[in-house]
């Protein structure tokens, strides 16, 4: 069965749980952004101090007086393992590269990459570098550095972002998914006491009030109405009982009368003066006309009958109904 009390919950729990899966993905891509421009920064950074260093010496192009960049060291023409170069010419010749690499290894790739730009690029031995390109000018030699660092300290970088968030992200779906239903079973819980209070009225209760005190606002005009309908039903039933009550009485007298005039036609059949069958006649009538008054105050209350305001002379009234108790 549908409640108010599910729905709310539902809807309470999506417009809580998206926002924050959408937000998580939201940052995570902010970060990951973040830190994959912040490491191509310091690619571009070392590939632009090593075309620095380049020079042509009597054995051809190599680079030049060792130098410290970040956490590897540039040192003649050996690079550290996780970083890599090749320089090649327009025509994609490879001039000089790392002594690991394969002649043509960057210059496959780099010929057509902007300089400046980084990709990622996988190598033979299954670990993926982030490369770019940046132009070399040895005298009127126009040549291109191609420099790639391997990429594992972003990966792992990226992966305890990711780590961090999901665990979060979790965290918090598992707090909103068990805190939600509990605080609004809380603010429902006024309701659960009011349909308590509601369910214990019967007809032997009528005089029972919902109290108003302490309900929530949206509760107090409820428990008001239910009071004054409750009021109407009282009313209504101790009307019911007094006309109950009231018909047994009126109802009493002609039928005893009735039930006095068959006794004695019955005792004395013989001796049955003429005026019996009158007063007989004249119980039955009594009796008609009470019955057509109370099915016309039923049917007042109803609503069935159109009542119509007219002068009444309460002296010939009360002569009439006086001389109907005789």
């Amino acid at each position: 069965m549908r409640t108010i009390r599910r729905s709310l919950t539902r809807k309470l729990l999506v417009l809580v749980c998206v926002p924050v899966v959408l937000g998580g993905v939201g940052i995570w891509l902010l970060l990951k952004d973040e830190t994959v421009e912040q490491f191509d920064a310091a690619v571009v950074a070392r590939a632009s101090a090593t075309a620095a260093l380049v020079m042509e010496g009597p054995s051809g192009v190599r680079i030049g007086p060792p130098i410290v960049f970040f956490d590897a060291d540039v040192e003649g023409d050996e690079v550290a393992a996780d970083v890599v170069y090749e320089m090649f010419a327009e025509n994609g010749s490879s001039v000089a590269s790392s002594a690991m690499l394969s002649p043509g290894t960057l210059a496959a790739s780099g010929t057509s990459q902007v300089p400046g730009q980084c990709v990622d690029l996988r190598m033979a031995d299954g670990r993926t570098f982030r490369m770019t390109t940046v132009p070399v000018s040895i005298g009127q030699r126009r040549l291109t550095l191609a420099l790639a660092m391997d990429r594992s300290e972003l990966d792992a970088t990226l992966r305890n972002i990711a780590l961090v968030l999901s665990v979060t992200g979790v965290a918090l779906l598992t707090v909103t998914m068990v805190a939600v239903p509990v605080v609004v079973g809380r603010e429902f819980a006024p309701i659960d006491r009011f349909a308590g209070d509601v369910s214990r009225i019967s007809a032997d209760s009528l005089d029972m009030r919902l109290p108003t005190n302490g309900l929530a606002g949206e509760l107090v005009p409820i428990a008001t109405q239910v009071n004054e309908l409750l009021s109407r039903l009282q009313s209504s039933f101790q009307r019911e009982r007094q006309f109950s009550a009231d018909l047994a009485h009126e109802l009493r007298t002609p039928l005893a009368e009735l039930r006095s005039l068959a006794e004695v036609a019955l005792k004395w059949p013989d001796a049955r003066p003429a005026e019996t069958d009158r007063d007989v006649l004249d119980s039955a009538l009594q009796m008609e006309r009470l019955i057509s008054r109370l099915l016309a105050l039923v049917r007042t209350d109803a609503g069935q009958t159109t009542l119509t305001l007219e002068m009444v002379d309460v002296g010939e009234m009360l002569r009439e109904l006086w001389s109907e108790r005789q």
